[in-house]
């Protein structure tokens, strides 16, 4: 498994989990850039499929027929060595499944629309279904995402949202206002099916507080750039 948080700076770096270690690509490397798909593919020489986000509860399996098409999907999933699937994000999380008995990945896009959906956890329903994946098999590994040091939101959301057990202790109010922890509200749909919590890994540095390391909408708005965050089964591995 190489799941990667990919972060165009003046000198582009990678967090790799699982304890997120920060390395230069190239010593005195330089270069600004909003495409991460050319530098992932100068530097790995891997193509990340990432398809069309939407902001969906939607779920597309990708094989080495289709990986050409561009589905609108958020969360994408192959048993198929090889191919990389990644997710873009800037201030939403990025998550990264990794089913080590049944060789099964899945990646995943949630903001707050895709945790109300639920998208994580119907991902892993997926994969229960399709593939015999078991919980106990799986680990995970979240993104930097905006944090709950940041992330207002609106009491249309919290209102919505607090009556459901699972997300009733993803919320702060500080001075009227009220704050979501996104990396929360996954982690307690994993929980709910049955991960285990020792193999499930969060980066929570926050997107927005962190300027010059991470892109954010909320921060930038339409001209933000966009974070990958991907996994691949090696070939023959």
């Amino acid at each position: 498994m190489i799941p990667f948080i990919f972060f165009p700076n003046k000198k582009p770096k990678f967090i790799i989990n699982k304890k997120f270690k920060r390395f230069d690509i190239k010593e005195g490397f330089t270069l600004k850039t909003k495409n991460p798909y050319k530098l992932i593919k100068k530097y790995f020489n891997i193509n990340v499929y990432t398809g069309k986000q939407i902001h969906s509860d939607k779920i597309k399996i990708i094989t080495e027929k289709n990986r050409i098409k561009k589905f609108k999907a958020d969360a994408f999933i192959t048993d198929k060595d090889g191919i990389a699937i990644g997710v873009r994000v800037a201030d939403c999380v990025g998550t990264v499944i990794f089913d080590k008995k049944n060789k099964i990945i899945a990646a995943v896009h949630s903001g707050w629309r895709g945790i109300a959906n639920k998208i994580i956890a119907k991902t892993i329903k997926k994969m229960k279904k399709i593939y015999k994946t078991k919980p106990d098999d799986l680990i995970v590994s979240m993104s930097p995402a905006i944090g709950k040091c940041c992330y207002e939101i609106g009491y249309d959301l919290f209102n919505k949202l607090k009556k459901q057990k699972v997300f009733s202790n993803i919320f702060e109010k500080r001075q009227n206002k009220i704050y979501m922890d996104l990396h929360k509200a996954n982690l307690n749909l994993l929980l709910k099916e049955k991960v285990k919590r020792k193999n499930i890994y969060i980066n929570n540095m926050c997107t927005y507080c962190n300027k010059n390391l991470f892109f954010s909408y909320r921060r930038e708005g339409e001209k933000a750039g966009r974070m990958i965050y991907f996994i691949m089964l090696k070939k023959g591995k």
